[in-house]
């Protein structure tokens, strides 16, 4: 056998011998290219930041559309399949005393976000605003909630047997609501805030929660 050493295997790779530092431009050469990768996520934060607050006006007119119509978010929650799913019996009817539902980015989008529930009263909680804020670089923080005797419904489905057909990680809504968690791996929230919140619409006009929702133009008809 050759006495002579193997070229190292680098993914692919291959240094030759008489240039010891093409690792070392390889990785310099990566390192300008992800400069240019941050650049660009910046931006597209930047822009999405400006179009949120031109957004901002008709998300408020929509809102006085919206609080006409009865049962309006806890509706359109229902009939996305991934959040349903985790959605108690005892929950659906809390829900219909949800009156106003807001995504809210951090004045630096780059900061985070959070997601506002409005309540009107109900036999379940005191409070009338319940609010998860999310942040880029930590776990979420949510609204301690201020259960009626015996109404505490998050107690009562920790105490039910795990189902282990519903898929998700949170055994409830309000399971979700008061975990703290990474944004990025907290699916519900990236649900409601890129899915539900833009284009609520199209999830309350869903006939039944297997349809898959209609097209923005469709919104309309």
């Amino acid at each position: 056998m050759s006495d002579v050493p193997k070229k190292p295997d680098l993914g692919g790779i291959a240094v030759e011998d008489d240039d010891d530092n093409l690792l070392e431009r390889l990785t310099a050469c990566q390192k300008e290219a992800d400069k240019i990768h941050l650049e660009i996520c910046d931006e597209m934060l930047q822009v999405e930041s400006k179009y949120n607050k031109l957004r901002k006006p008709y998300y408020e007119k929509r809102s006085d559309f919206i609080k006409k119509v009865p049962n309006f978010w806890m509706t359109a929650i229902m009939n996305h399949p991934k959040v349903a799913c985790i959605l108690d019996e005892d929950e659906e009817d809390c829900l219909h005393s949800l009156s106003k539902l807001v995504v809210e980015e951090s004045e630096d989008i780059k900061n985070g976000f959070r997601i506002i529930f409005h309540f009107n009263e109900n036999a379940y909680f005191e409070d009338q605003v319940l609010t998860k804020e999310f942040f880029w670089e930590s776990n979420s923080t949510s609204t301690p909630i201020k259960w009626k005797e015996g109404k505490n419904l998050l107690q009562q489905v920790l105490a039910k047997p795990y189902d282990r057909e519903r898929r998700s990680e949170y055994k409830s809504f309000f399971d979700w609501f008061s975990h703290d968690a990474d944004y990025v791996s907290d699916k519900i929230a990236l649900i409601l805030r890129d899915e539900i919140w833009p284009s609520p619409v199209k999830y309350y006009k869903l006939k039944d929660i297997g349809q898959e929702p209609m097209d923005a133009g469709d919104e309309g008809k």
